[in-house]
């Protein structure tokens, strides 16, 4: 029974052994397993010993058949295939396009290309049809003729019957300026007049100040605007008992003024529009330039 088993067991070693050997003899360690091979001993060798499972060795490669390892330990490069087939997976149907992208900036502008050939001279157009006849401009002036000489007087008639008066005739134009007579001489300096009844007087400058050289007895006087033409002004007389205001406009004044002076006092008008202090008002209008506010005003008892 045990003779059977170790006849079963021994073609399986060896086999198990070369399979183990071709394994191994594409790694180092393929040397290795080349020696634990060559220590079996040749006595255990048997007539089968060169198949496995039925399938027979070769030293070259064959269809069917086991190949040995070479001095090397490794198996011949004939057992390495030449090519490899590597499979390749079939590219699917293409997908739907996708969205357009944002567009990118505009590039620079390219560099101006060659000017083109000059074209053939083109034939000339048709001639075109006259046009209508403009209207007929006006008719120009010409400078007028010379009088023609006076005829020669003819005879004179017989007199007439005396006629009627006739109406004045218009006055007949100024005669011209005649020349300034000789200056006179100075005559003597007059007596001296009655002293004035005024108690104060001022003059009021083209722009409503005092001009103070030719005023007297005012203490002050201030300017109110009462429109675009129309001013106010107050005076301050230190209290003279005055009860009369004359105003009259100057010289180098307005051209079409209304003044109105008026003394100051409880119930009176312009009182309330004047200062606490003041004793006289003037009221100057202008009609026309209102560039100047120059007058002259007098104050009486």
């Amino acid at each position: 029974m045990k003779g059977s088993n170790m006849k079963n067991r021994l073609p399986i070693v060896l086999s198990t052994t070369a399979l183990v050997v071709a394994v191994l003899g594409v790694t180092p360690l393929g040397e290795a397993a080349a020696k634990v091979a060559n220590i079996v001993p040749r006595a255990m060798f048997a007539n089968n010993s060169d198949r496995v499972d039925g399938i027979s060795a070769a030293r070259t490669p064959k269809a069917g058949h086991l190949v040995a390892l070479g001095r090397n330990g490794q198996f011949p490069g004939s057992v390495i295939p030449r090519t490899i087939a590597v499979e390749v997976e079939q590219e699917g149907p293409q997908g739907p396009a996708g969205p357009q992208g944002v567009q990118g900036k505009q590039g620079p502008a390219g560099p101006q290309g060659p000017a083109g050939l000059k074209g053939d001279k083109g034939d000339p157009g048709a001639a075109g049809l006259d046009g209508a006849q403009g209207p007929m401009g006006p008719a120009g002036v010409g400078p007028a003729g010379q009088a023609g000489a006076a005829g020669s007087p003819g005879p004179q008639g017989a007199a007439g019957p005396k006629g009627d008066t006739g109406a004045q005739g218009a006055a007949g134009a100024a005669g011209a300026v005649g020349p300034a007579g000789a200056k006179g001489e100075t005559g003597p300096q007059g007596p001296a007049g009655a002293p004035g009844a005024a108690l104060a007087y001022a003059r009021i400058n083209a722009d409503g100040t005092l001009d103070t050289a030719r005023s007297k007895n005012v203490a002050s006087v201030a300017s109110t605007a009462l429109g675009a033409k129309a001013r106010l002004f107050c005076f301050w007389l230190r209290d003279l008992p005055i009860s009369n205001v004359v105003a009259m406009a100057n010289a180098d004044g307005s051209s079409q003024p209304i003044l109105t002076g008026s003394a100051l006092g409880a119930g009176m008008p312009l009182t309330s529009s004047c200062g606490p202090v003041d004793d006289a008002a003037v009221v100057y209008r202008n009609l026309g330039d209102t560039s100047s506010w120059a007058f002259y005003v007098v104050f009486t008892n």
